[in-house]
């Protein structure tokens, strides 16, 4: 059973009771719990993980990718295919921080990294952005919709709409319907689910196996336990998250 929480006079313990009821005890009966678990990442493991950039090393190993697992290994690279696979650069999710990321890729690679090999055709170089459903930018209004996807053309970002990475095996990407696309760097920034805590609590789950919580953040059944964060599923009148 995890342990939540816990002070000298005071002990919490959150556990699937019998019929996948929630059970917690307290030392104190005014005792409020605060559910804040932090994320598990979606999709496969070979991946560059762009969704949390605040470690200053995870920025810096983003940078260095292009240049460094990209553009410099193709500049030696004589087999057709594999200099491809090394000039290919995937996003995948077309939210904010895609866009973000393909955005200052394709700059990063077309405005600085191209002065430091003068020698070398950026032409062959993609930056591809994939994202699952119909738009970029999914939540936003259609006309910050439309001038983020003309801004990425632009730039020379390829979009690929309602196109779904099915797996990536570090070399090449598998896409749901069956195409494969050789890519040496893959950035993921599709999201996450909320921690395993959340699987094994027999409470209604939302999208991303987050736990399903009213206006008031929370949770159904037990008013005295509040959702935030990753752990939450707030829809509006309309169903929307």
């Amino acid at each position: 059973v995890p342990r939540l929480w816990a002070r000298a006079d005071m002990s919490v313990t959150l556990a699937p009771g019998a019929g996948g009821e929630l059970t917690w005890r307290s030392g104190s009966p005014t005792c409020l719990l605060l559910l804040v678990k932090g994320p598990d990442r979606l999709g496969p493991q070979e991946i560059v993980d762009g969704r949390d950039p605040r470690p200053v090393s995870r920025i810096v190993r983003l940078r260095r990718r292009p240049r460094e697992s990209g553009i410099e290994r193709a500049s030696r690279e004589a087999d057709v295919e594999r200099r491809q696979a090394l000039l290919t650069f995937a996003v995948v999710g077309g939210g904010p921080t895609g866009v973000e990321t393909a955005g200052a890729l394709a700059e990063l690679i077309r405005l600085v990294i191209r002065k430091d090999y003068p020698q070398m055709d950026l032409k062959d170089v993609r930056v591809l952005l994939l994202e699952s459903t119909g738009h970029l930018m999914e939540s936003y209004p259609d006309g910050l919709r439309t001038a983020t996807f003309d801004l990425l053309s632009r730039k020379h970002v390829e979009i690929w709409l309602n196109t779904r990475l099915a797996d990536y095996d570090g070399e090449r990407m598998t896409l749901a319907d069956g195409r494969q696309i050789p890519a040496r760097t893959l950035i993921w920034t599709a999201g996450v689910r909320a921690a395993d805590l959340t699987d094994g609590l027999g409470l209604p789950q939302g999208p991303s196996a987050r736990l399903i919580a009213g206006s008031t953040l929370q949770l159904a059944g037990h008013p005295e336990v509040f959702l935030v964060g990753d752990a939450a599923y707030l829809a509006d009148k309309q169903g929307k998250p």
